[in-house]
């Protein structure tokens, strides 16, 4: 097929887009297709009578609207488009999106807030995210001029217009989150009453709802149900091991690093929630699968975050859904059912009790800041917690 040709405005740029397209990781047919969109995009932009620097969203959505026209099946959306137009953009050729202003006071109340959660409480991103989401339900029923009249009426019927059958522990974020938002306001002093003593706390008994552990047959079917002679199936072994062995969080396993893993002391260094930074020991097994995975399966990218998305762009995952499926299909493959991230935690715990670990070792091993958050474990095993019960007296008439 002969070479497409690029003789419009964008005729400069084609050459680097192919060679950004293949440093991030694109196969050759998928740099091959993203090619001849940038030349339609030239030859129309050509047509129009348009330069690169008039490649605004609206421009931009008229040529998908083009392309859509013209029965295309793919790339004629303006997301689809972003390969080309975020490239450009990045080489200066098309004008950078404007940062969007605070018009709104309830806007600009609202980026006040999320300063304070980055800057003041020092939050991670999914707290951050959590308490913004409360904090833009709550001010949609209030004007932000009248916050000094707000009342502990006002706050009691946002917390009675939530979902009756809401999880308590889902209840108990989002009263979580309100008390954190009216401290601010209090703080700040656009309300004059510290309406944060008025949000209720939810009752709720520790392990109440602690998830069933796997069987140590169940942990190994789950992480063999991997396939070794796959990218995938060595990523994904990789993070199970490290998930069911050393009861890493979604969060930390996505999080690691290479610097993170230390190979001459046999370590693994964890960066866990609150800031708090641990270094175990890296069992050998378990560092055995995670070089497999840096050997054969890992695609070659400059990041340093150890695991990577297979298909281009090669950067790591984002957050915890990506462990979530990983687990869930794992778990369908084994036929166990449906089984969650947080589980192979438990079962980490559950392991430690059955080889005649303490609790003091599950709170070291699972990185626990206070002793009874680990007490909450002994649940698991109910076979040693019968050795210690006392026999109920009988009665007799």
């Amino acid at each position: 097929m002969a070479r497409l040709e690029v003789v419009g405005p964008l005729s400069f740029h084609v050459e680097g887009f192919r060679e950004a397209m293949r440093r991030r990781g694109h196969t050759s047919l998928t740099i091959r297709d993203l090619v001849r969109v940038f030349a339609k995009l030239d030859a129309w932009l050509l047509a129009e009578g348009i330069g690169c620097d008039e490649l605004t969203v609206e421009t931009v959505e008229r040529f998908a609207g083009w392309r859509r026209g013209c029965g295309a099946t793919t790339y004629f959306t303006v997301r689809g488009l972003d390969p080309l137009i975020g490239f450009l953009r990045s080489e200066g050729a098309a004008p950078v999106l404007p940062t969007p202003e605070r018009s709104t006071p309830v806007e600009v109340l609202l980026d006040r807030y999320r300063r304070f959660l980055i800057d003041e409480r020092g939050l991670f991103p999914r707290s951050v995210m959590q308490c913004m989401l409360v904090a833009d339900r709550f001010m949609r029923d209030h004007n932000v001029t009248s916050l000094a009249d707000l009342t502990a009426r006002d706050v009691r019927a946002f917390i009675d217009a939530q979902p009756a059958g809401w999880a308590p522990c889902t209840l108990d974020h989002v009263l979580w989150s309100l008390r954190s938002f009216l401290k601010f306001l209090f703080l700040d002093g656009d309300t004059t009453t510290a309406l944060a003593d008025g949000v209720p706390f939810m009752r709720t008994y520790a392990a109440a709802g602690l998830p069933e552990p796997l069987t140590l047959e169940a942990s190994r079917a789950l992480v063999n149900s991997c396939d070794r002679s796959t990218p995938t199936g060595l990523r994904d072994r990789a993070m199970l091991m490290l998930m069911c062995r050393l009861g890493m969080r979604a969060g930390e396993v996505v999080r690691l690093r290479l610097d993170d893993l230390l190979w001459r002391s046999g370590e693994i260094v964890i960066a866990g929630k609150g800031g708090r930074v641990d270094r175990l020991p890296l069992p050998v097994d378990v560092g055995q699968a995670v070089v497999d995975y840096l050997h054969d399966g890992r695609p070659a990218t400059s990041s340093r975050v150890v695991f990577i998305r297979v298909n281009a762009p090669h950067v790591g995952l984002s957050g915890g859904p990506p462990v979530n499926s990983i687990v869930a299909l794992a778990a369908t493959r084994a036929g166990l059912g449906h089984v969650r991230p947080h589980q192979l935690r438990y079962t980490t715990a559950s392991q430690i009790l059955a080889g005649g670990g303490s609790l003091s070792e599950i709170g070291q091993v699972l990185r626990h800041a206070r002793e009874a958050t680990t007490a909450v474990y002994a649940k698991v095993d109910i076979q040693r917690l019968n050795l210690v019960a006392r026999p109920w007296p009988q009665v007799t008439t």
